[in-house]
């Protein structure tokens, strides 16, 4: 996104700076200019990706190696894989033009930074399918020009996380640029001279602020990303160098640079961004142009630009200087910073916090392809890994492109026209039927079923009167633990009135207990077959015989109905004996009450439906006053089986809005599935007026929370956030990747829920929460300028929220994280015919032999490339804070228990490109020289204790696994 990171905001924040030099230091002389030429090049925006291609980004990559290949003192910094990887691929693209890109890499004229697919968006985007696009784009770099990246660059996406610097140090990062922060934590690092500091990404890491193994030195670019005024040669009211303007062109720049130094660490070195949104498509012209001005500042240095050096650099380049130069002088780093940057506040009531669900559709289609994508991985893995097969792994390769694609920051966000939003969805769309086709082959080989289908209308033979059907469903099980969770099966199409269904575990023979759902119009259901998915292991496939008979002579199963709840009823619970609800037939929901949650105990649990109208809302910004309670359901319906208890809340507005609660009665053991209460909601389009509409459901406890709330950072890292006092609610909206949750001030009782995908949240009252479900704006607000759209949103959203009331103990945490896991990765379901006996299989292999502790996740599990015997990347996360009560300092994992006797493990980079004792991280001198930590390399253990993985808190550990067999 690039017109308020380009040139909109500019006078602003220069005013803000220039006040800043006042109270900054004194610039110095003899400082060094780095200026760091470089195309920003959005993956879809105002066009598709494929659009920009086409029109400008395959110019701006051949056109930059030719200059550079002319003259040895230019330099340019390549970012998005994406555009990198299609040209390199294009048949247009010479083989000459290749090795001219390998020679400049080489020379380190042309330095690849970051190198993901994308640049990623931090607020929104799961740190999963992030990895996965870095390494997806790491790997190529590699393979093709033989360079691993080893800086970052985030100058665009929309805030910043906490648990970037955790990844980039992670993958071996030396230093790390971005860009936009709220505006008041700008102008104080700006005023403290500290606009480059230690950012430390793990939370768990020793408060004090020495140097860490997830440290990562942060420069902030404390204007645009854009070259300076009058050094972008390509905008249209540009005036080309000549011997006549070249003083003025020199002096502006002068002036920008001094605007900038006193920012910064006193290194005698400072950044100057030299570039744009798709800048350099003439290449010919910008450093043509920018050259002169660069000379006649070098030149006229001593009489009028304080012996100053101007140099065209790398962000590498630049930070190898400051780093040399630090530690030559003993100077230390001004600042250290422990914490992230969100929201993006950009200006005074902009809250660009409208991001965190524009678009929800798409984000809940990102969210369920990462999780069919984990599923495609383990079972090639199991089915053909071992031949390798490029037919199958390019169906692969079709899912990580679109899941990368879609983590960049205007698409994810929901901030690209409504056009693109498409092609992203095509992307999705396209990649999950290549995984489903995958996956049925997969089965079919590995003979857990025949003409497989994802729908069981297309998998399950119908029964007739007198002929019985047997089917296979199979279910699989991509989490590291082994699972007994109860699935729903849409039975549209396959229900026949009187049908008897019988469904059995293929392995043990078991049978399993049943439940029928018939249709229900008061609530918009279709007929669903419920069971419970026993004994599923970790990483792994099971299949299940589901025997459906129709006509004389047999039993039907009992339908359970829904009914429509008499106001007159008054109070009436739902509840399995472990957790349960209480409604009042005329306003809904008004109790809670867990084994975990206040001793069990009925609690006060009030849930509302808000409208918040806007004013200047965009896709971007939320901005608001206070929301409008909308009022209990018009009805409440009811419909109670022996598996699932359901009681459906309608409301008359945005479509006729669902909320459907539900607890669980499973007959097998499953602490998982007792604890958790679904929260299903359908809602849309919405029922937008004025300039918009946002729609928020709200949770009401009487916890004593002081004021507190917790959302994630990017699915891993929980953080404590306040509410501004007297600000805007939307001042104080942080995206909750994963969940969002209220906790007993001091540690106790806690209650949040776990989200399918990200939503804003907030919270508007003490021991309340709110999540934003959906948003609809009908004027075209700030800062749409650039997009030229209004967010006219009317599709409709079914996400299902996981309720979790419990503690802050140790026990509760670990249960809210695995149900989080378990919420955003449901069991996949496939249905077909059994196949033949002497080809059957009642499950697949697995990579694990046990399932993992609790708190150690199974984050990766799949080959590197399409080739006989590929290498298997492995991922381990431990997924606790030190914060957690009773928290180890180590969790161990053994290897051979896990993994198997024979398996051997080989440390790796967290993007796999490198093996881990080949990563060395700079160390940086911290503010406070006490208790000071040489970076040296990776976290965790410096080798592989051969009986033990040891994972810190958050820690991510990355192998290629050897199973040994």
């Amino acid at each position: 996104m690039g017109v308020v990171g380009g040139g909109l905001c500019v006078a602003t924040v220069l005013v803000l700076g220039l006040a800043c030099v006042l109270v900054g230091r004194v610039a110095g002389e003899g400082e060094t200019v780095h200026i760091i030429c470089h195309s920003h090049d959005d993956v879809g925006y105002v066009k598709t990706y494929e659009q920009y291609y086409e029109d400008q980004v395959r110019f701006i990559i051949s056109s930059v190696s030719d200059e550079l290949a002319k003259d040895p003192e230019l330099r340019f910094i390549q970012v998005e894989t994406a555009y990198f990887q299609m040209w390199w691929e294009d048949e247009r693209t010479t083989q000459a033009q290749r090795e001219t890109i390998k020679a400049l890499a080489a020379s380190g004229q042309l330095e690849f930074v970051s190198g993901g697919i994308v640049m990623n968006d931090e607020a929104v985007a799961h740190y999963e399918p992030v990895i996965q696009q870095m390494t997806e784009g790491h790997l190529f770099l590699l393979n093709t020009v033989g360079v691993v990246p080893a800086f970052g660059w985030q100058i665009d996406p929309f805030g910043a996380s906490s648990v970037t610097p955790l990844l980039w140090a992670a993958s071996g990062f030396n230093g790390h640029v971005i860009r936009r922060i709220n505006w008041e934590e700008s102008f104080a690092l700006k005023a403290a001279g500290s606009e480059e500091f230690l950012w430390r990404g793990d939370a768990c890491a020793p408060a004090s602020p020495a140097s860490n193994v997830s440290d990562i030195y942060t420069h902030i670019l404390g204007l645009t990303y854009s070259a300076p005024h009058g050094f972008n040669f390509e905008h249209p009211d540009a005036k080309p160098a000549t011997p006549e303007n070249l003083p003025l062109l020199a002096d502006e720049f002068f002036a920008n640079v001094l605007v900038r130094l006193p920012w910064y660490v006193d290194s005698g070195h400072v950044m100057v961004p030299a570039g744009g949104d798709f800048a350099y498509t003439n290449a010919s012209l910008m450093f043509r142009n920018q050259s002169a001005v660069v000379a006649y500042l070098n030149e006229h240095s001593a009489a009028k630009y304080r012996n100053m050096t101007f140099r065209f650099s790398t962000v590498g380049e630049y930070f190898a200087a400051v780093h040399a130069s630090l530690a030559a002088s003993g100077t230390r780093v001004n600042q250290f910073v422990d914490k992230d940057f969100l929201p993006y506040i950009e200006l005074p009531e902009t809250d660009w916090t409208g991001f965190f669900t524009s678009r929800p559709s798409l984000k809940a289609f990102s969210r369920a392809q990462d999780a069919n994508l984990r599923v495609a991985e383990m079972l090639y893995l199991h089915a053909f890994r071992a031949a390798g097969s490029a037919a199958q792994f390019a169906r692969l390769a079709s899912g990580r492109w679109a899941q990368s694609i879609l983590q960049h920051h205007d698409a994810i966000t929901g901030t690209s026209k409504l056009q693109v939003v498409a092609d992203y969805k095509k992307h999705l769309a396209e990649a999950t039927a290549a995984g489903n086709a995958l996956a049925f082959d997969a089965l079919a080989h590995l003979g857990l079923a025949a003409n497989v289908s994802t729908s069981a209308r297309k998998g399950l033979a119908r029964p007739r009167a007198g002929s019985p059907v047997t089917s296979a469903v199979v279910v699989c099980n991509s989490l590291g633990w082994a699972r007994s969770d109860m699935v729903a099966v849409d039975f549209d199409g396959v229900y026949v009135d009187g049908m008897s269904v019988e469904v059995s575990h293929a392995r043990s023979g078991a049978q399993v207990a049943v439940q029928l759902d018939g249709e229900c119009e008061a609530t918009g259901t279709r007929p669903t077959l419920w069971f419970q998915a026993v004994d599923v292991p970790a990483a792994a496939c099971v299949t299940f015989k589901i025997e459906l008979a129709v006509g004389s002579g047999v039993e039907p199963e009992p339908v359970a109905g829904c009914a429509r709840v008499p106001a007159s009823d008054g109070a009436f619970t739902i509840d399995n004996g472990v957790v349960g609800l209480k409604f009042d037939a005329s306003a809904g929901v008004t109790g809670v009450r867990s084994a975990d949650y206040r001793g069990g105990a009925w609690s006060l649990l009030d849930v509302e439906l808000i409208n918040y109208a806007s004013s200047l809302g965009s896709a971007y910004v939320f901005r608001t006053d206070i929301g409008v309670v909308l009022g209990g359901p018009a009805a409440l319906v009811r419909s109670s089986g022996e598996l699932v208890e359901t009681v459906t809340a309608v409301y008359t507005v945005h479509g006729k809005t669902t909320v459907s609660w539900r607890v669980f009665h499973p007959p097998a053991p499953s602490a998982d599935q007792k604890r958790r209460i679904d929260v299903a909601v359908a809602l849309g389009p919405v029922d937008a007026t004025g300039d918009g509409t946002n729609v928020a459901l709200r949770f009401v406890t009487d916890l004593e929370a002081n004021g507190g709330f917790y959302t994630d950072d990017s699915g891993l890292q929980y953080r404590l956030r306040f509410t501004e006092p007297g600000s805007a609610p939307s001042y104080s909206y942080y995206p909750a990747v994963s969940g969002v949750h209220v906790a007993a001030w001091g540690g106790g009782a806690a209650l949040g829920v776990a989200v399918p995908y990200t939503h804003g949240a907030g919270s508007p009252s003490n021991g309340a929460f709110e999540v934003m479900v959906h948003r609809r704006m009908l004027q075209n607000g700030w800062p749409n300028a650039g997009l030229g759209q209004a967010l006219n949103d009317t599709t409709r959203v079914h996400p299902v929220f996981t309720l979790v009331a419990g503690n802050t103990s140790r026990a509760g945490v670990a249960m809210r994280t695995k149900l989080t896991y378990l919420n955003n990765n449901p069991l996949a379901l496939f249905f077909g015919q059994l196949p033949p006996p002497e080809l059957a299989a009642s499950a697949t292999p697995s990579i694990l032999t046990t399932s993992l502790p609790e708190f150690a996740h199974l984050l990766t599990a799949k080959v590197r490339d399409g080739g006989p015997g590929a290498p298997i990347m492995l991922r381990l996360a431990r997924l606790d804070q030190c914060e957690t009560e009773g928290s180890e300092e180590r969790l161990c994992i053994p290897t051979a228990a896990t993994f198997g006797s024979a398996a051997s493990l080989d440390e790796r980079s967290l993007t796999m490109v490198l093996p881990r004792a080949k990563v060395s991280r700079w160390s940086w001198p911290a503010p406070n020289p006490t208790a000071e930590i040489d970076a040296g390399g990776l976290a965790g253990d410096s080798a592989v204790d051969t009986e033990c993985v040891a994972l810190s808190p958050l820690e991510i550990r990355a192998f290629f696994l050897h199973p040994g067999v």
